[in-house]
Formats: structure tokens, C-alpha cells, sequence
């Protein structure tokens, strides 16, 4: 047994010591399947562990979640896991299953090789380790990594049997899991920004025009190539520190400034996200700038 590691100041790994997400995706590379049984799991892991299976060229793929199912599961986490078993059933590869006996909260991976497990990691490590985020970027966690027969088989036989029906179930064959809505708060007691009712919303729907403006977008096929940087975009590709909000600046060409109806300079006008928020937007100049503080939560702005 060897530990694993997260990898943060001020515990940086020391010289023979190895990170989780290095020896999970070695691993991954090694094996032909895996299983893991975890409390939480995130989107953004979802769709990683979805792209690493592929990658590694996984022949079979079960993930079981154990938290979810009497906490209550975010909605936007449910329809990922659902997506995922979709597409694993529908591949044959596997499926996503949730633990409904107990609330599980072990963090188990085990790692196979022509139908043999080779290696088992046991600790603190949630699937959200694989795709670090704002929430658990400053998260430290520990792993042990076993490849003993002896215990590697203990670990086998407990992941199997948190597998079988009597604890768990495919995520597509339960109807009663508890789902939490989740609430976009990026905009949240910002200025010239108030909530509207449903009823407000259907309103604007029936108001809606026709008048529309395509803003191509200067999109470098390499995120690195440096003569891109000053695209209509560039703000997506500024420097210095990391952070955990984008923001996009784009330069509106005159040709479709000038089109009838597009927003006047410096004059106010109303749109409605379907977020159900309105927000007073000011055209300065050529530019149109907008700030979100959750990559995946963008709206579409109608302008009235």
C-alpha cells in the first residue's frame, strides 16, 4: 500500500510521492475496466470520467454514487449522471447506478485487466477529483493505492456488492430520486438587476421580435496561439491570474452596428435572460462585455 495525494501549497509532493489524478489516469491507461463507488460526484467530473473512458479505450464502466439518493441530488448533477448511464447502456459499456439502501460515503476504485483487478485505490478522493473546480480547488484529500492480491480481492468483493440490487440501482430505473433545483445566483445582487416573474416571462415571450444580429466570433483553433490575442474575443484569452469566472469582450464590426435595430451607443435597453432576470445593459462604444461567474450557467439576451 502507497499513499496518494492531493497537490496544494503549502503541501506540495515531495520528490517520490504521487498525485491521485496522475496514478487515476495512469491507471485508467492500464486498465480495460473500471468500477468506482464514490458519496458526490460533480458535472464537470462526469463529463471528464465520459471523456478519459473513451480515451483509455474502457471496455466496461460502472460508476456508483452513494449520497444522492436520501440528501437529494442537484438537478444539473442528475441529468449529467443520467446522460452519462445513457450513453454507456447504449454503448454496452456499462452504467451509472445509485446507492438507495443507506447513505454510502466510501470512495472506492478499482482498475481491471482481462478481468482481473490490478489495482484498487481506497481514501477520501470523490469523483470531483479528477476535474478540480472552485469548490474543491483548496480541498485536500488522501488516497491509499493497493495492488496486494489479498486486498485487492477484499476491495473486489466489496464493490461488487454494493453493485448488486439489494444496495443499489441503475439511475434510469428510479423514479423517486429527490432532486434539488438548482439556482443560478451569478447575478445575484448586481446593479440594474431585478427577477421577474413567471407570468412577466410569458408576457415578454409573446412580445418577442424577429430582429436578431449573428456576431461572428474570431475563434483560433489552438487556445495558445498568441496572434489570436487580439481577436474579438481576446478578453477570453487574457493573462495573469486564474479565475473562477469568464468574460468575454467583443468588437461588433460597424456593418452590423449599423443594421435597424441593433442597440443605439450609450442608450439603455432591457434584456431578459431565461434566468428569469432582467438586466439594464449599456453599450459602450463598439463593445459588448459580459461577465458570468459559472461557466456552464450563459443565458440568451432579447433585447426589448
Amino acid at each position: 500500500m502507497r499513499l496518494l495525494y492531493s497537490n496544494m501549497l503549502p503541501l506540495k509532493l515531495g520528490d517520490r510521492q504521487t498525485a491521485f489524478i496522475d496514478y487515476f489516469i495512469d491507471a485508467l491507461h492500464e486498465a480495460d475496466e473500471i468500477e468506482i463507488a464514490v458519496g458526490y460526484v460533480s458535472k464537470a467530473a462526469l463529463k471528464e470520467l465520459q471523456g478519459l473512458v473513451d480515451e483509455a479505450g474502457i471496455k466496461r464502466a460502472c460508476l456508483t454514487i452513494g449520497m444522492y439518493y436520501h440528501e437529494g441530488m442537484p438537478e444539473g448533477t442528475y441529468n449529467a449522471a443520467a446522460a452519462l448511464n445513457e450513453d454507456w447502456t447504449g454503448r454496452g459499456i456499462g452504467e451509472v447506478r445509485l446507492v438507495r439502501a443507506f447513505k454510502y460515503h466510501g470512495k472506492v476504485y478499482v482498475f481491471y485487466k482481462n478481468g482481473k483487478p490490478f489495482s484498487a485505490v481506497v481514501g477520501s478522493h470523490n469523483l470531483g477529483a479528477i476535474k478540480l473546480e472552485a469548490a474543491n480547488l483548496r480541498q485536500y484529500e488522501l488516497s491509499a493505492v493497493t495492488e496486494e492480491p489479498e486486498e485487492l480481492q477484499e476491495i473486489f468483493a466489496h464493490i461488487r456488492e454494493i453493485m448488486l440490487p439489494k444496495c443499489s440501482a441503475n439511475i434510469a430505473d428510479l423514479r423517486d430520486v429527490p432532486l434539488i433545483r438548482e439556482v443560478n445566483r451569478a447575478l445575484v445582487d448586481q446593479e440594474f438587476v431585478s427577477k421577474v416573474t413567471p407570468e412577466e416571462v410569458d408576457a415578454y415571450k409573446k412580445r418577442m421580435t424577429d430582429v436578431s444580429f449573428e456576431l461572428p466570433l474570431k475563434v483560433p483553433e489552438d487556445e495558445n496561439d498568441q496572434s489570436m490575442r487580439g481577436s474579438n474575443i481576446n478578453v477570453c484569452y487574457a493573462g495573469g491570474r486564474k479565475r473562477v469566472w469568464w468574460e468575454i469582450e467583443m468588437v461588433v464590426s460597424k456593418s452590423i452596428r449599423d443594421l435597424p435595430g441593433y442597440p443605439l451607443h450609450q442608450q439603455p435597453f432591457m434584456a431578459v435572460r431565461n434566468c428569469r432576470e432582467i438586466i439594464c445593459i449599456f453599450l459602450e462604444s463598439m463593445l459588448i462585455y459580459v461577465m458570468n461567474e459559472f461557466s456552464d450557467s450563459g443565458g440568451h439576451f432579447h433585447g426589448t
